[in-house]
């Protein structure tokens, strides 16, 4: 299996190889129990991009394919700009939407926890 050479110098293989989140420490990685499909700039459900939130109990992590999209918390917080190198962790319960900003392909994954490795918000 060929792998990607990123911006740092670091190794990744492709996406669509490794499902699961990459784990941190000697904790198991974490698995999705359910993943939306792969939505792009013109299938991008209109749901998503108004204010809405996960059921209590559920995280969601944003991953980006391909392209860029803003993601909105409404808190005071800034938007945050998601790529392929920086996913989006959607919190429990969390007030959000998304923003469209050009062409994009994404994927949405839901886990009953709180996923292990996702980034370095992470807590």
């Amino acid at each position: 299996m060929q792998e990607l050479e990123r911006r740092d110098g670091t190794r990744a293989r492709p996406f669509g190889v490794e499902r699961h989140i990459p784990g941190a420490g000697s904790r198991s990685p974490s698995l999705p129990y359910r993943s939306s499909p792969v939505f792009t700039a013109e299938t991008l459900p209109k749901a998503l991009q108004q204010e809405h939130r996960t059921r209590r109990g559920v995280w969601g992590v944003i991953t980006i394919l391909e392209g860029r999209l803003r993601y909105h918390r409404m808190d005071d917080s800034p938007p945050l700009l998601l790529t392929p190198e920086s996913p989006g962790l959607v919190r429990p319960d969390e007030p959000h939407f998304v923003e469209v900003i050009g062409p994009v392909s994404l994927r949405v994954d839901f886990f009953d926890h709180e996923p292990v490795g996702v980034g370095p918000w992470t807590c």
